[in-house]
């Protein structure tokens, strides 16, 4: 369940991410949960404001620095990874 914290250092990231603006762009399509009880998979994120409270810490960045590229949907049915990554298995906090 990845929990993030969006990070203003780009140093104490785990990921740099950039915000993609179409699908076909995307590494992994992601839904953002309202709770941590819906965030499960790497592809529902609850993104929270306590660093202590996060799995992961991500920067966002422009796509020239991205380590990954996001793109959020509407519906849960939307997310799952777009592509093959490097990063597919680690958004779960093993950093």
């Amino acid at each position: 369940m990845p929990r993030i914290y969006q990070t203003p250092v780009m140093g104490e990231a785990h990921i740099r991410a950039a915000i993609v603006h179409s699908e076909s762009e995307a590494d992994i399509l992601v839904y953002r949960a309202s709770s941590w009880g819906m965030a499960h998979g790497e592809a529902y994120w609850f993104i929270t404001r306590n660093k202590q409270d996060a799995d992961v810490w991500m920067f966002f960045t422009d796509q020239g620095f991205a380590q990954l590229k996001v793109y959020f949907v509407e519906t849960r049915g939307q997310a799952q990874w777009n592509k093959p990554h490097r990063l597919r298995g680690k958004l779960r906090g093993r950093f």
